[in-house]
């Protein structure tokens, strides 16, 4: 599991015993006054090379201060942060291609997972605060403070 929240980022683990371990994550000077908002995991990616796999495991973070944080879980190094927004980020979904963040700024974003530059935008009328991805990739569905939801089709 992981948890994130004020100053911090944590993985835990379920013991065959019931317990509970869990573990911050060395965020060094990131961690002040930073308050983390939501999560997702990168994953289904497989490579020949063991390698490469574990470089793949990895956690996207969005912050209040407009930051995605990435994370290698197998290892709980902060890899890389990337400043996408100027206003908090609220919501993140990951595939194997792309990344989408929902923001106070009200625009839902796709970004490469380089995060460059968005690959599109979207505005909304409220702060974007929930986005998934659907399996095959081609719809992004989202929802905002003020309760509406929009389907975003890249099929298209």
């Amino acid at each position: 599991m992981a948890s994130c929240g004020k100053e911090n980022i944590r993985f835990w683990r379920i013991k065959d015993n019931g317990s509970i371990r869990g573990s911050a994550i060395v965020l060094n000077h990131h961690a002040r006054n930073t308050i983390f908002t939501c999560l997702d995991f990168e994953y289904g990616f497989r490579s020949v090379d063991p390698k490469e796999n574990e470089s793949l495991k990895r956690v996207f973070v969005g912050s209040k201060h407009g930051m995605v944080f990435q994370i290698n879980y197998h290892t709980e190094n902060l890899e890389a942060t990337y400043q996408t927004n100027d206003s908090a980020i609220y919501s993140i979904a990951v595939n194997e291609a792309f990344c989408v963040t929902g923001s106070e700024d009200t625009y839902l974003r796709v970004w490469p997972l380089d995060f460059s530059e968005f690959f599109m935008e979207a505005k909304h009328e409220g702060t974007v605060s929930s986005v998934d991805i659907s399996t095959d990739g081609l719809k992004v569905v989202c929802g905002t403070l003020y309760g509406s939801l929009g389907i975003l089709d890249k099929s298209n």
